[in-house]
């Protein structure tokens, strides 16, 4: 009770201040209590903030590396969960200009290459895409890959570079291969629309069978349409 008196404060509340030669590390494991250190590794859990960016890289490996470094260094949990949000906030915001950065550079070339093409814009995108497709066919590349980017790049989404090469690449195939390509054959964004329809027509508990079962003979006739037209187009350009 004196020494509190005299102390202003119970002295087991008290630091122990680091003596000659220790270091702050030294002052955390001496007061590792007062300050929440964990005593093992295990203990030592920092998270990543919720309000994340979509698309933000996590680098997993380095956030085990910084727990391991923060828990040998004896640095109180709220220090090291305070100095993982202020990086992961200042690498969203780096990470947001550089995208902003690209997407105006993409921009730009874009509208170069609007102005060179002029009021031909659209039909020689078109084409372009036609002719990545036919290439991805020939090449035998996944159906469903190639549907995804030559979507994208039908809607705009795709590298103004790409979309130049493309083009580029159509102006070197003639008309007859971009409208019945030869060999391996169709696009691949046309066997896998084909595909695609078909199992779900087929699916379990798909189309027909919900046509089927309220008795639908209408819908089960434009089904069976539908059907034999994607077989044929399946049929004609699938590699066996």
């Amino acid at each position: 009770m004196h020494a509190a008196a005299k102390l202003g404060k119970d002295p087991t509340k008290l630091a122990e201040l680091p003596g000659d030669n220790a270091t702050v590390s030294d002052f955390f494991k001496n007061n590792a209590a007062a300050f929440g250190v964990p005593d093992s590794l295990d203990k030592y859990e920092l998270t990543l903030p919720e309000n994340l960016p979509d698309g933000v890289p996590i680098d997993q490996d380095m956030m085990d590396a910084f727990r391991k470094n923060a828990f040998e260094s004896n640095l109180p949990p709220e220090i090291a969960q305070g100095t993982v949000n202020f990086y992961a906030q200042h690498f969203s915001d780096w990470l947001g200009k550089k995208q902003a950065e690209v997407h105006k550079a993409e921009k730009k070339l874009e509208g170069a290459l609007k102005e060179k093409l002029g009021g031909n814009w659209e039909q020689k995108r078109d084409e372009g895409v036609r002719a990545f497709q036919v290439m991805a066919a020939q090449m035998g590349l996944d159906a469903d890959a190639t549907r995804n980017i030559a979507m994208k790049l039908n809607e705009g989404m795709g590298d103004v570079h790409l979309v130049q090469f493309t083009i580029g690449l159509a102006d070197y195939i003639s008309e007859d291969t971009l409208a019945a390509p030869r060999g391996n054959g169709a696009p691949a964004g046309d066997l896998a629309r084909a595909q695609q329809r078909k199992a779900a027509i087929m699916g379990r508990d798909g189309e027909m069978l919900q046509a089927q079962r309220s008795g639908n003979q209408a819908k089960i006739a434009e089904l069976q349409k539908e059907l034999a037209g994607h077989n044929a187009v399946i049929g004609r350009h699938q590699k066996t």
